[in-house]
């Protein structure tokens, strides 16, 4: 067997500079390049920097790429990595690579990046009432409406399936919180061998309105007929899964002179029409603002005045941190993982019930009425990120897989 150096293969479904996992691995791909030779096996690979941006690397895109369902999405990439990760090596000589998989994205994998556990997921999902955890069709009634939830429900059982062969206590795993660890002990028996590592924020990016960006403000406030009084919220991400529903709901039992004054910037996926519907329902009119996905949020972090995610479940959620760099105060559920980093009153306020409306709807009032409470809040919140780098982050992997690098294949 050759004497080179054992590469590091980054298997992940996508790999791009905006998604949540996607990016975080981007991110620590990208700077353990220049100490390891670095594989990407992907379907996608799409980096805001540029291929100079990288030292050693190689790319392997498997093709075709059914985008849809992601059933067969998943299952296609199962069998198509299985070349690249090991007939490959052999065929030039190399020893067989150390295989990072994010998730259970690989039937065969020696670190787990754990960003998402699909069990925890599953047995929250049988506690929520619809009202909370409300998907884009679930209301929509017949036949479509049924068989829509039904595959959706049998994705999810077919997660936590892969799941269980996967997360074996043989493997070596990077957790993104504590909270994650917990999970992989709770569920699979998994405590030896379990590393927690956060995810960074990009602070050059991700800061708060300076001279030089408050045209940013500016123009938006103004694109949305948001005036100087007016208090916003932003919330980012999935619709249903991180409580837009609670948000209105919480919006619509707002004192009604405080709600006058607030305005919620909502930006993320999953069915706006509907929650669209649900503001007019509860007579929100144009106090909520419901956008799609944008690959530029910094700019919207600068409109706003304080981040509210109320969460149903979040491993860590990196539009939290991302929020707090930006100098906003967050509003979120105590169970995501990122809530280890807040200290509940001072950097910022933990949902205790992130199913509640009431406790919602009060801090939003508080939120919105103290501008000295968000501004300290924000400050404290910014300073909590200063120092969570990307090239800290990336030497915190490269601790765990050292020793595992210097292993024979």
């Amino acid at each position: 067997m050759s004497s080179k150096k054992r590469r590091i293969a980054f298997v992940i479904h996508d790999l791009n500079g905006w998604g949540g996992q996607d990016r975080s691995t981007l991110e620590v791909a990208r700077r353990l390049s220049h100490r390891y030779p670095v594989s990407l096996v992907c379907y996608t690979w799409e980096d805001p920097n540029g291929a100079h941006a990288w030292g050693d690397l190689r790319v392997y895109r498997i093709k075709p790429d059914p985008r849809k369902p992601a059933l067969l999405r998943a299952i296609w990439f199962f069998f198509a990595t299985l070349p690249v990760l090991f007939i490959d090596p052999l065929l030039k000589g190399e020893p067989r690579p150390l295989i990072l998989a994010t998730g259970a994205c690989s039937l065969f994998s020696d670190v787990i990046q754990v960003q998402w556990v699909s069990r925890t997921w599953q047995e929250l999902k049988k506690k929520l009432p619809l009202h909370v955890y409300s998907p884009p069709f679930a209301t929509e009634g017949g036949i479509a409406s049924w068989i829509r939830s039904a595959y959706h429900h049998f994705l999810l059982a077919f997660n936590v399936l892969v799941e269980r062969w996967v997360l074996r206590p043989s493997k070596t795993y990077i957790a993104i919180s504590h909270s994650v660890a917990q999970e992989l002990e709770k569920y699979f028996k998994i405590k030896e061998r379990v590393h927690v590592v956060y995810h960074a924020v990009d602070s050059t990016l991700f800061c708060p309105a300076d001279d030089k960006t408050m045209s940013d403000r500016t123009h938006l406030r103004d694109k949305f007929g948001i005036n100087s009084q007016d208090v916003v919220g932003i919330f980012v991400g999935a619709y249903d899964r991180k409580g837009l529903a609670v948000t209105l709901d919480a919006m619509a039992r707002m004192n009604p002179t405080l709600r006058k004054n607030f305005k919620l910037l909502a930006i993320g996926s999953g069915g706006g029409d509907a929650f669209i519907k649900r503001a007019q329902n509860l007579k929100l009119g144009e106090s909520v603002i419901v956008l799609g996905h944008s690959r530029e949020i910094h700019r919207y972090y600068r409109a706003a005045d304080f981040f509210v995610l109320p969460t149903l479940y979040e491993p860590f959620g990196l539009v939290i941190t991302e929020a707090m760099a930006s100098g906003l105060a967050p509003v979120v559920a105590a169970i995501s993982g990122a809530a280890e980093l807040i200290e509940n009153g001072k950097s910022g306020i933990l949902l205790q019930n992130p199913e509640s409306s009431d406790e919602l709807a009060r801090v939003l009032e508080k939120m919105t009425h103290q501008s000295d409470l968000r501004k300290k809040m924000g400050e404290a919140a910014l300073a909590k990120t200063q120092s969570m780098s990307w090239d800290q982050a990336a030497e915190g992997y490269a601790q765990v897989l050292e020793p595992l690098v210097r292993r024979k294949a």
